[in-house]
């Protein structure tokens, strides 16, 4: 029952012009018969509105409704109305923003539903402000007016190196139609996050030497990377082998997936070598990371069960071509131990006139390598005399298979001279305008 426009206290006039409340009938006056149905109308009504309108044109109370064509529909508005932003974006981030649901018309808002995304990161969470579960369907539905907005928050804690986006998305209707006949309407608000600068993979070595490790056991290394850049998370991982068949270097215990690094923090990556058999093995592992510049860093790993030093050439001779007499050249043999002890090499140039063993390695000086580590022995050739130049540089070593090795060297001095016979041509007497005989030389 809509509320009646007239005052509750209906006033008449009297002959001297004065007003005077017409609640009851005038005892000095008779009313007629079209007076006192209007007067019992009137209680009527006024009986059957609880609260007194205080001004004529407007409803008030809870039982009173507005007139439905005059009402404003229900507007839905959220602060703040483009999403919400998060710069705080490494690990240990716990960040929490707020956002109001509003109802800026009138009636009501009918909230229906409000979840992320589908494809929001999962490093963020959406809750109400009041504690109570979020809308999922009509039964669930929170009832939103110009005086009841709802709080949300969205959390954002970072677990990764990833960057993360979401959305926050509302279905709602106008309250004063029912679910099944209602036009829902859907607003997405957008979540982002704002790195605050490059990531830089630092890794503390390139190469893994286990050394000797016997058959039956184990050795462990580590390879620490660091976060160097200026802000953002740095991915470190997953780790592969360059040959997946390749088992003995194995992990330590954990596993080799991905890790995540603040800025001026690192992560360790253990590497276990068990061999299998007798004898040096050698492997490259690659480890993943999201630094631009370099998204794979390579690992050289080796290791060996062979006890006592062993020497190997990288190259069987040493061949300096051809150079002048007075030049010099200046070669490096390379040579590897792949055994466990540390090698003991000592160079000495047999033969082979104008070689050297250069950059002040005296002869007969030992030069040490250890364990599956390589040495260069820098051997010159300075020429003294023309004509090719045949030698042997002699390597004394304490590898029990090979205590002497000779490394053949082969070069030719170039040392050209110019001779003329005769040393000088005379052509005798010559009157003016005639022409001598031809002479030769050689």
């Amino acid at each position: 029952m809509r509320c009646s426009m007239f005052p509750t206290e209906s006033t008449t006039t009297t002959s001297n012009g004065r007003r005077r409340g017409a609640g009851l009938p005038d005892v000095s006056g008779v009313l007629t018969l079209v007076a006192m149905t209007a007067l019992t109308a009137l209680v009527a009504t006024s009986t059957a509105c609880p609260s007194e309108i205080a001004n004529p044109g407007e409803c008030a109370g809870p039982s009173c409704v507005k007139d439905p064509v005059n009402t404003e529909p229900p507007r839905l508005f959220v602060d703040p109305p483009f999403g919400l932003g998060f710069d705080c974006v490494t690990l240990g981030c716990d960040v929490e923003r707020r956002m109001i649901v509003e109802n800026r018309g009138g009636g009501t808002v009918r909230l229906v539903l409000a979840r992320l995304g589908v494809a929001s990161s999962r490093d963020f969470v959406l809750r109400r402000g009041d504690g109570e579960p979020l809308p999922v369907g009509d039964e669930t539905a929170v009832e939103i007016t110009e005086f009841t907005p709802l709080e949300l928050f969205v959390r954002y804690r970072p677990s990764d190196g990833s960057a993360d986006t979401g959305s926050v998305l509302l279905e709602w209707h106008d309250g004063a139609v029912a679910y099944d006949d209602a036009v829902t309407e859907e607003v997405e608000l957008p979540l982002t996050t704002r790195a605050l600068g490059d990531v830089v993979a630092s890794p503390d070595v390139r190469r893994l030497n286990f050394g000797f490790v016997p058959m039956g056991g184990y050795a462990t290394r580590d390879i620490v990377i660091g976060n160097a850049g200026s802000g953002g998370v740095l991915a470190v991982g997953p780790v592969s082998r360059a040959d997946e068949s390749l088992t003995v270097f194995a992990e330590s215990g954990g596993s080799w997936g991905e890790q995540f690094v603040n800025p001026d923090e690192s992560a360790t990556i253990t590497v276990r070598f068990r061999p299998e058999t007798i004898g040096t093995t050698d492997g490259v592992l690659f480890v993943q990371t999201t630094d631009p510049a370099e998204p794979a860093i390579r690992v050289e790993v080796t290791g060996t069960s062979f006890a006592d030093p062993q020497a190997l050439l990288a190259q069987p001779s040493i061949d300096f071509l051809s150079i002048r007499v007075g030049g010099t050249r200046t070669l490096s043999l390379s040579l590897r131990n792949t055994g466990g002890s540390t090698l003991s090499v000592t160079p000495t140039v047999l033969s082979g006139h104008g070689v050297s063993v250069g950059n002040g390695i005296a002869t007969n000086d030992p030069i040490l390598a250890a364990p599956l580590e390589s040495i260069t022995i820098p051997v010159t050739f300075a020429p003294t005399l023309g004509g090719a130049m045949n030698g042997i540089l002699q390597l004394a070593t304490n590898d029990p298979a090979q205590p002497i090795i000779d490394v053949p060297l082969v070069g030719f001095a170039n040392a050209p001279q110019l001779s003329a016979t005769p040393v000088a041509v005379d052509f005798g007497a010559v009157v003016q305008g005639w022409t001598t005989g031809a002479q030769t030389f050689l």
